[in-house]
């Protein structure tokens, strides 16, 4: 389910770059909203996929828990390895600078997908 918001996104937006928005240390999941400017891949598929759980994800940005595993885990959620593995690298690609698209792009090659 939250692979394949991930997908939507990065169909939807590809060109979309997230950046730290100002004043925070690292990346954050729920700050931001999709298109220009955009809050981080993961977060806003996270809420998109699970609306319920929205606070888990401000949660996890509010204590400084960091990756798919970290908000997954904190949600109470499982994946399979192979989905944490394609989720980490979408999330690293963008949060290096990497447009949605081609983060989606590269985590599917390198995983075997292409």
């Amino acid at each position: 389910m939250l692979c394949n918001a991930v997908r939507k996104l990065a169909k939807d937006f590809p060109d979309t770059v997230y950046s730290v928005i100002k004043g925070e240390e690292s990346c954050m999941y729920t700050i931001g909203k999709c298109g220009p400017g955009a809050g981080c891949i993961v977060g806003q598929a996270f809420v998109a996929a699970y609306p319920h759980l929205k606070h888990v994800a401000k949660e996890t940005d509010d204590v400084g828990i960091t990756g798919p595993r970290g908000l997954l885990g904190n949600a109470g959620l499982r994946l399979n390895e192979y989905d944490f593995r394609w989720l980490e690298a979408v999330q690293n690609k963008q949060d290096n600078g990497c447009e949605w698209g081609l983060a989606v792009k590269y985590a599917d090659e390198h995983l075997g997908l292409s």
